[in-house]
């Protein structure tokens, strides 16, 4: 993808996903917490196959997008130590499609 392509998604994706964070309290962390990051794909199959792996994009714009508004101080590993797991949850009806980002805290 080229890098101009890439802003403008990241751009939208980023815009897409305030209305849903604004909310959110900012994450507090003790010594030795850290955040753990999710998505579950909650959609249709639909015609085609497409692999999960390939929305860890969605993922990368939800830190960044907390990371923006505040409520993580970072998404660096200083804060983030458990990032990139995508499930799938196939689903009969297209409206109710979604997407669902947990974040729960991890202690080492």
């Amino acid at each position: 993808m080229h890098p101009m392509a890439r802003k403008k998604a990241a751009g939208w994706a980023h815009q897409y996903l305030r209305p849903f964070i604004k909310s959110f309290k900012p994450v507090k962390l003790r010594k030795n917490e850290f955040v753990a990051v999710e998505l579950e794909i909650h959609d249709v199959i639909g015609k085609g196959d497409w692999d999960v792996s390939n929305k860890w994009p969605w993922i990368k714009w939800f830190e960044d997008t907390l990371v923006e508004m505040r409520k993580l101080p970072d998404d660096c590993v200083r804060y983030v130590r458990d990032s990139g797991r995508i499930i799938f949850y196939e689903i009969a009806d297209a409206k109710d499609k979604k997407l669902v980002f947990n974040v729960y805290k991890m202690h080492r």
